[in-house]
């Protein structure tokens, strides 16, 4: 059965335009103990980051591999406004992708710190940060938010690592364990001056910004998060706190698209990426031809 499992998978990712196709992605659904065992796949992606992708922590983008194109967006964000030297915080690294990119954007007098509290999603982190060579991250397994101590999150059961969270996913859905967290706050001693902040945490995104209010005053970082309104709310948090905050500071907010750059002014009706520029960029207008100039 296993060579039938790895076959389907080469077809899956090979030939997009075979006929049946979505039928063999939803058999290799239901074969989740035979897709634990495949090998990881190599990818080149983003002009050099080198990235291992397991099917038992990302079965979609192990089958799919044109769908890690979702984080194209932020990996043109990075290119455009991460500089040599820089200091980048990444809340919510996953396997690390945009940790490694970081890494390779601040150079060797830069430093990246990772964060990630998913124990099925770790070693991937570790594996893919010792593959790029990646001595200037430092990763810590822990959760961010606006407390310290030990916090419950949710482990999804099936392959999409991504969807871990603090949320509570509900029944059935995820395993609940328990992982360290932390408070930027806490970590100022540790933390030189960060230049952008990179926040994907499926809904506790306001709770890593609380725990950060001094960070952000000290050092007014460029922000950028998946800034997604229904599950901030069933975080227990109101998602105009983060405008109401952060435009207090000076920060004005982009709806980041593929083609554009888009003023956004209130909480928006769906899930968007969101960056939140510091007064240090002015007032004008912004464009993704214009962004990198101005940081």
């Amino acid at each position: 059965m296993l060579w039938m499992v790895r076959l389907a998978a080469w077809l899956t990712d090979q030939c997009w335009g075979f006929p049946g196709r979505w039928r063999l992605l939803r058999w290799l659904a239901s074969r989740a103990d035979e897709l634990q065992l495949l090998a990881p796949k190599r990818l080149l992606l983003d002009g050099g980051t080198r990235l291992l992708v397991e099917a038992f922590n990302n079965r979609g983008h192990y089958l799919e591999t044109a769908t890690l194109g979702k984080d194209t967006r932020v990996v043109r964000l990075f290119q455009q406004l991460v500089q040599p030297g820089d200091v980048l915080v990444d809340v919510g690294a996953n396997i690390g992708r945009m940790s490694v990119l970081a890494s390779r954007l601040v150079g060797a007098q830069g430093r990246v710190f990772s964060f990630e509290p998913s124990p099925k999603v770790l070693t991937s982190l570790y594996r893919n940060l010792q593959l790029n060579g990646c001595a200037n991250v430092t990763a810590y397994s822990s959760a961010v938010a606006d407390v310290a101590g030990v916090l419950m999150f949710s482990m999804p059961v099936g392959t999409n690592s991504g969807w871990g969270s603090l949320r509570d996913l509900g029944e059935g859905a995820a395993l609940r364990v328990e992982v360290a967290c932390r408070r930027l706050d806490d970590m100022l001693s540790v933390l030189p001056k960060v230049a952008l902040l990179k926040i994907d945490v499926e809904g506790a995104d306001l709770k890593v910004v609380r725990g950060a209010q001094a960070l952000v005053q000290r050092d007014q970082p460029v922000i950028a998060l998946e800034y997604s309104p229904d599950w901030i709310r069933q975080m227990g948090d109101d998602p105009a706190w983060l405008l109401q905050y952060l435009s207090g500071l000076g920060y004005r907010f982009l709806e980041v698209t593929d083609a554009t750059l888009k003023p956004l002014a209130e909480v928006p009706a769906q899930q968007v990426d969101l960056l939140c520029l510091p007064p240090r960029f002015g007032t004008g207008e912004v464009t993704w031809q214009t962004l990198g100039a101005l940081r």
